[in-house]
């Protein structure tokens, strides 16, 4: 969120699969697009939540917190930071952790997780991104069909249009995960 003067409030939302590896402190880092230095941003973890949508009256829970088969934890990171030492329009945002869970069948299993948001500091008046208010989490019936909403909501700015495509998963800036058999970015389930 774009506070003016170079101030940003950053926010990083990390979901992490409860059968895999704990999360590590890495910091989110910011650099210029065009290259040159990194800046490592160290924001504070605000939260940590079990947000794996089993109700609390349920015998069997989550694999957070007890013994169910599945669950997802929603860790938060938020702080504000100066970007203005960056001597660029277009900042890099970005986010990495070592290593996928073990358990992905469709290829990518093991490797490094990647993440990036791309800022322009030279829009005027400055815009900031849409917040999504649906964790990316569902436990879903095989052979059901299935509506996600993300719940994209920019009431920041006025007259943005948000648009979706599937893109390959990133285990370095500029490195593509590999797939396994016939899945790819734009087939990563069956």
């Amino acid at each position: 969120r774009c506070l003016g003067n170079g101030q940003y409030e950053v926010t990083l939302r990390v979901y992490r699969d409860c059968n895999g590896i704990q999360l590590g402190n890495t910091p989110v880092q910011a650099r210029c697009a065009s290259g040159g230095s990194t800046i490592n941003l160290n924001l504070p973890k605000v939260s940590q939540r079990d947000i794996t949508g089993i109700d609390a009256s349920c015998p069997i829970q989550s694999r957070c917190s007890g013994s169910f088969q599945y669950g997802v934890e929603e860790h938060v990171w938020k702080g504000v930071v100066n970007l203005s030492s960056l001597n660029c329009c277009k900042v890099i945002l970005s986010w990495s952790e070592c290593c996928r869970n073990g358990n992905i069948t469709t290829g990518p299993s093991g490797q490094n997780f990647w993440t990036s948001a791309e800022l322009d500091k030279c829009v005027s008046p400055c815009n900031s991104s849409p917040d999504f208010t649906n964790p990316p989490v569902a436990i879903i019936c095989h052979n059901q069909d299935y509506i996600f909403n993300n719940g994209a909501l920019d009431t920041n700015d006025q007259g943005d249009s948000l648009s979706y495509s599937l893109v390959a998963g990133k285990q370095a800036q500029g490195q593509d995960v590999t797939y396994g058999g016939s899945f790819s970015p734009t087939r990563p389930l069956t």
